[in-house]
Order: structure tokens, then C-alpha cells, then sequence
């Protein structure tokens, strides 16, 4: 008997919009638990994802020390959603200064309230603003800037070159780049398009040890 195979053309920019709505509705789901918890600190561990973003959040920082030849104070994360996981982390365990840049005005609202409710709003902060729009980036030693941060590879662009064009010389811009099947939920960076202010370095981690950023 034949086998008969049949086949459907996937609509990349529909299936990567879907899953970063899913995405996002999962951490503002989880951001107001822990903000209406008498422990919020003990229900971020019961974040179904926790293992992988303290991973992700040890990588980042010891990426940073890798490749900085400066002391490292201050560092904008970009796109940190409603549960800004990564810079608590990161800010908890390296008494670092971490502002969160996002544009989604209730995810914003949620990560502000989640800050307060875990008495680190002075140390962590979060700014209500398209990073298209803000450019005081000359404040920060090293910029970490989320996987869905951009819709698609030419808005992921059009990011880069804003903060190539206002960052200060020398300071930090990390992104994480995808290849293969993964291209299919996010949008891959074209390294060869990079500012030519900027140089770039490349870090290699398995993906099975690192989750978003």
C-alpha cells in the first residue's frame, strides 16, 4: 500500500507572534501569583521555568566578565516583561543596578508592582518606553536585550543599530542568535548587518542549558 504524505506551508511570522503572545501571557499569569502571594520570593521558585532562567541569568553575568575590560555597575535589560526573572536574578546575586526597559504598558505595571513586592524596586527598575525611543544608553556598562525583543529580523535590526548609534565606546551589547529549527519561534540577527562601531564576539552555549534572555 502507498504511503501518502501531504505537507502544509507554515507561516513563520504568524507562528513566532503566537508563541511570543503565549509567552508573555504565561509570565504576566505568573508575575501576578507572586505578586499576590504572602511569599512572592518562594513562589518565583515554583515558576515552572525557574532552573532554566537562574542558568540563563549566571551565563549572562559570566558572559559579561568574560568580555568587559571595566567594572560592571549598571546594566538596562531590554524587554524584561512582566517578570523581569533574569535581572532579579542577576541583581540579587551580584548587587548590580539593572533598569528593565519595556514598551507593553501592563506588563510594565505587573514587573513594577512585582519589584515592590520583593523590596528590590530601588535597586531594580523598570521604564515604560519603546527602547527605539530612549536613549540614554551611555549610562549603562553592558546592554542585554531579549530574545523577542522585535517581531521579526529587519525590527531586530532597526534595534541594534538604535543602540549601536547611543551606546558609549567600549560598554556591552549582548544578544542571543539562534540557527536551525529555532528560527521557526524566533527571529535570527544578521551579524554581517551590525554597525561597524560595533564588534562582535561570539560565545557558544548548548541550548539545552540556556532558556530565553
Amino acid at each position: 500500500m502507498d504511503n501518502v504524505v501531504f505537507s502544509k506551508k507554515i507561516d513563520i511570522i504568524k507562528l513566532r507572534q503566537v508563541f511570543s503572545i503565549e509567552q508573555t501571557s504565561i509570565e504576566k499569569h505568573w508575575s501576578q501569583k507572586m505578586i499576590s502571594s504572602k511569599n512572592p520570593l518562594f513562589e518565583i521558585t515554583r515558576f515552572p521555568f525557574y532552573s532554566g532562567y537562574a542558568s540563563t541569568a549566571h551565563y549572562l553575568y559570566d558572559s559579561i566578565v568574560a568580555v568587559s575590560h571595566n567594572p560592571i555597575r549598571k546594566i538596562l535589560y531590554i524587554g524584561a516583561g512582566a517578570l523581569p526573572l533574569n535581572s532579579i536574578l542577576i541583581a540579587q546575586n551580584h548587587n548590580l543596578k539593572i533598569d528593565n526597559i519595556e514598551k507593553d504598558y501592563e506588563s510594565f505595571k505587573l514587573s513594577r508592582l512585582l519589584l515592590h513586592k520583593l523590596n528590590m524596586d530601588k535597586q531594580v527598575k523598570v521604564i515604560h518606553k519603546d527602547i527605539l525611543d530612549f536613549k540614554k544608553l551611555k549610562n549603562y556598562n553592558a546592554i542585554i536585550c531579549a530574545i523577542l525583543v522585535g517581531d521579526n529580523t529587519k525590527q531586530r535590526q532597526r534595534v541594534i543599530n538604535h543602540i549601536g548609534k547611543y551606546m558609549r565606546f567600549e560598554n556591552l551589547l549582548l544578544l542571543k542568535n539562534i540557527d536551525g529549527s529555532r528560527t521557526l519561534l524566533y527571529p535570527p540577527i544578521d551579524t554581517t548587518r551590525f554597525p561597524k562601531n560595533l564588534r562582535v564576539e561570539t560565545m557558544y552555549k548548548k541550548q539545552s542549558e540556556l532558556t530565553n534572555i
